[in-house]
């Protein structure tokens, strides 16, 4: 499988790593081939955005990401996340992001937080405060 031919194709490959080819060349040329959504992943992380990473931490940032632009056109400032119980946006996210499966899938994962009701109560923006810091260390 390798070398075996005379075609010279490993030669070929091999000199393009001893003449001063670049690792950032071989990641243009893939990038280039890969279809747009891949792309945009390619380009905000890297390899690790194409494979994701471990344990869904890559759905993980796009939820959060997702529920942060649902939260710019409803729950706009701290102050109204902060006189806003957990429970009550959640269901104020659920209606702004009516059929969109995405962003629905994003408040549910927000939703998961919230094991057995212990944040229902609790200021949104201190839980909002808390994913988005699990959301840096995930990272």
């Amino acid at each position: 499988m390798y070398g075996g031919s005379d075609d010279g194709t490993i030669d070929n490959i091999r000199g393009l790593f001893t003449s001063g080819f670049g690792i950032g060349e071989a990641l243009e040329g893939l990038a280039q081939s890969l279809p747009e959504g891949l792309r945009q992943r390619f380009a905000q992380n890297g390899v690790r955005g194409l494979f994701g990473t471990p344990n869904g931490a890559g759905r993980f940032q796009e939820a959060v990401a997702a529920v942060g632009t649902l939260l710019q056109g409803t729950l706009k400032t701290k102050r109204e996340r902060e006189a806003t119980t957990f429970q009550d946006a959640v269901q104020i996210l659920e209606e702004a992001a009516g059929a969109d499966t995405a962003q629905l899938e994003a408040v549910a994962t927000l939703s998961q937080f919230n094991q057995d009701g212990v944040f229902n109560e609790v200021p949104f923006e201190t839980v909002w405060s808390l994913v988005l810091a699990t959301s840096k260390a995930v990272n």
